[in-house]
C-alpha cells in the first residue's frame, strides 16, 4: 500500500500563493488606511476653516479670523494677516502620508480671512490634498465667497 504525501515541489507552490495573496492583502489594507488619513485630515483643514469664520462672526477679541496653508501644515490665526510663531497661533500639522498640493485662492496667496460680522471671505477658493505616495488620490475644501466650507 501506497502512502500519499505532497512533493517539495507542492509544498513551494502553496506557499508561493499564500505569498502572493498576503501582498495582496496587505497592500489593500495599506491604501485603506492612507485612504482614511487623507479624509481625516480634509476634515481636520474643513473644521479649522469653519473654527477661524465661527470666531469671526462671534466676534470674539473684536477681531478677525484666518486659516494660513502651508505643504505639510495649517494654521488658525488671529487678525488679518498672518505672522509665523505668535503664540495665538493654532497650528494643526498634517499626517505624513498627505501634503498640501495646490492652494487656488482669489488673489493668489496661502491665506484665507473671514471678514467680521458678515463670515464672508475676499479668498475664496479651494485647497487641494493629495496623498504623498499616491499623488492621483486627492481631496478639495472650496471655501465660497461668503464663507461656506464644501
Amino acid at each position: 500500500m501506497r502512502e500519499r504525501a505532497f512533493t517539495i515541489i507542492e509544498t513551494l507552490v502553496i506557499i508561493a500563493i499564500i505569498g502572493v495573496l498576503l501582498i495582496i492583502v496587505l497592500f489593500t489594507f495599506a491604501n485603506k488606511g492612507a485612504d482614511k488619513q487623507l479624509d481625516a485630515d480634509t476634515l481636520n483643514v474643513k473644521t479649522l476653516l469653519e473654527e477661524a469664520r465661527s470666531l469671526t462672526t462671534s466676534a470674539k477679541d473684536a477681531s478677525s479670523y484666518g486659516v494660513h496653508f502651508e505643504t505639510r501644515k495649517i494654521v488658525l490665526f488671529t487678525g488679518a494677516t498672518y505672522t509665523a510663531g505668535l503664540s495665538t497661533n493654532k497650528e494643526s500639522l498634517l499626517s505624513s502620508t498627505v501634503e498640501i498640493s495646490n492652494i487656488s485662492l482669489v488673489g493668489g496667496g496661502s491665506n484665507v480671512v473671514f471678514n467680521r460680522l458678515t463670515g464672508g471671505t475676499n479668498q475664496s477658493g479651494t485647497v487641494t490634498l493629495r496623498l504623498v505616495a499616491n499623488t492621483s488620490k486627492t481631496r478639495t475644501v472650496t471655501v465660497n465667497a461668503v464663507g461656506v466650507v464644501e
